[in-house]
């Protein structure tokens, strides 16, 4: 069981919150596969180029095998060629690693668990505004001492989305879409009070 101090926008604090995480021990392999994984699956694979089979034209021997004191050439659309098709260029696949449930799981909670190790997980009271009102948003993150980091909000927050989807080192994050490469990513997480137990999810 671990306190982790809730605060006020103002960042004074305003009571204590228990988060109860426990998984043992955890590889680096483990973690390492994970952001590799989530990485990996990120990746659209639609990249496309064109091969000499690909490529319009060159149907015809440019000229003859012999006596022309020239190289030996059978199409003008050869990658030795300007106008002609890629060597080995990329095509469309699918870029797909699966995540084992358990191991995902065990590695999102330890790294959440090591950000509030360091204390790098702020909980707040309260973190909308009545308002979309930037200044106002800059000036609660400044007492929060956050200068980079992620904002947990969800779809109900939107005066704060829209207060905060401008601001320079600001990434804004759904709870339900928090991962592992997220947490490792941003030095601080500021996760609203109401949005911790979404955080501590099934993942």
């Amino acid at each position: 069981m671990t306190k982790v101090s809730v605060l006020d926008k103002r960042g004074d604090k305003k009571g204590e919150v228990d988060i109860d995480i426990d998984v043992g021990d955890v590889s680096p392999v483990c973690i390492s596969r994970m952001v590799k994984a989530y990485l990996t699956n990120r990746r659209r694979g639609t990249a496309s180029s064109k091969t000499r089979g690909d490529v319009s034209g060159g149907g015809r021997k440019p000229w003859r095998q012999k006596g022309t004191g020239r190289a030996r050439a059978g199409s003008i659309r050869s990658p030795l060629w300007v106008g002609g098709g890629v060597c080995f260029g990329p095509k469309p696949r699918i870029y797909r690693e699966k995540i084992n449930k358990k191991e995902r799981r065990k590695a999102y909670l330890w790294a959440l668990l090591q950000k509030i190790k360091d204390g790098n997980l702020i909980v707040v009271e309260e973190f909308d505004f009545s308002s979309p009102k930037t200044k106002e948003a800059c000036t609660a993150l400044k007492n929060l001492g956050v200068e980079k980091g992620l904002v947990v909000v969800n779809n109900d927050m939107v005066n704060s989305i829209l207060s905060m989807r401008n601001i320079k080192n600001i990434e804004l994050r759904e709870a339900r879409s928090v991962n592992v490469y997220d947490i490792l990513r941003y030095e601080k997480i500021v996760v609203p009070q109401k949005l911790l137990p979404e955080m501590l999810r099934e993942t």
